[in-house]
């Protein structure tokens, strides 16, 4: 099947399909060779490897959703886009070799949005102007959130025989 307009359908299909299959697999051996560099165990490995695959995942957007000061804007409109993208790599801090997520989403082409007050009803009964009513906006307006955050394995150990974790 095609539309005249690029490859056919399971051709692009595929190709999706093998891009996924490659992020996740490079994803995976990142993970892996940076644990391994700092010699976590398996059950710190596994630790690491779902904190970081968490914040990349749906909660993650939720968790980026929640903290920031956008999450008092409500958009909507036809045309609303977000896109949304991830960066991880290493850096040093005090504590060695840490690991770095940075998240950015931004949604763009929207029309409109709420806030919390305009959501609320009006506080005069005879006032139907101020509820429910969404603020207008130009579609080149956007919602811009980012975030970084940094996983740092604790070693095992130390006086109270404690086991790794991940702040």
């Amino acid at each position: 099947i095609t539309d005249g307009s690029g490859p056919p359908m399971e051709d692009r299909k595929a190709v999706i399909a093998a891009f996924q299959q490659d992020l996740v697999r490079e994803l995976e051996q990142f993970l892996l060779d940076f644990c391994r560099r700092r010699r976590l165990t398996e059950q710190g490995t596994l630790r690491m490897m779902q904190a970081v695959t968490t914040q990349m995942s749906q909660c993650g957007l939720a968790n980026l959703e929640q903290s920031s000061q956008a999450s008092k804007v409500f958009v909507s409109g036809e045309g609303l886009e977000q896109r949304t993208a991830y960066n991880i790599s290493t850096m040093l801090d005090p504590r060695g070799e840490v690991l770095k997520l940075s998240i950015y989403c931004m949604k763009t082409g929207f029309s409109s949005y709420h806030t919390p007050e305009s959501l609320m009803g009006p506080t005069d009964p005879d006032d139907d102007e101020t509820c429910l009513r969404p603020v207008y906006c130009s579609t080149a307006s956007y919602l811009y959130q980012y975030a970084t955050i940094c996983f740092a394995p604790s070693p095992a150990g130390g006086p109270e025989g404690r086991e790794e974790r991940i702040e």
